[in-house]
């Protein structure tokens, strides 16, 4: 249930011929841990070139965030991504949201996130494909440092299925 369908180290370890491969047309992207290190506002250029490239191939993106609207605004506005903000995940309720915002449907979207109980856990909930990454920095919130202590064993179970191990 918690296992993600896919696994890489970074989110800028997923080739675009990942996508096209795996019939992938739009992306639902946590932020913090997955895009930049927690509270960091600005992304890394490596980021921001694996960005352009999967907007060149026409994937459509968007920021699904449990964060406020302040919080996620900064990068849709800073870097044009379409964003539900407040989704509540793990809980599907912003599923309709999260699709629409990218023209998706269950079928032709994946999830990327960091977190297994909030992302991966919510692209189940969904009834849509997840990726796992690792977070990109140690995380800064004490109930995040909480949370990926009980997901350890899930995280070396997924490692090992990989081959990340």
């Amino acid at each position: 249930m918690l296992r993600p369908d896919y696994y890489f180290g970074r989110i800028t370890d997923i080739s675009p011929d990942f996508f096209t491969e795996n019939g992938i047309e739009a992306l639902l992207l946590d932020v913090d841990g997955t895009l930049t290190p927690d509270g960091v506002t600005v992304l890394s250029d490596d980021v921001l070139k694996w960005i352009e490239s999967a907007r060149e191939l026409g994937i459509r993106m968007s920021i699904v965030s449990n964060n406020g609207e302040e919080r996620v605004r900064v990068f849709a506005d800073r870097y044009g991504f379409f964003y539900v903000y407040k989704a509540k995940k793990p809980l599907a309720g912003s599923l309709k949201r999260s699709l629409d915002s990218v023209k998706g449907t269950k079928d032709n979207t994946v999830l990327i996130g960091d977190q297994i109980f909030t992302d991966i856990w919510y692209a189940k909930n969904c009834g849509i494909r997840s990726v796992l990454v690792d977070p990109m920095a140690a995380d800064i919130y004490p109930f995040v440092k909480f949370k990926r202590i009980l997901e350890r064993p899930i995280r070396r179970a997924v490692h090992r299925q990989f081959g990340a191990e």
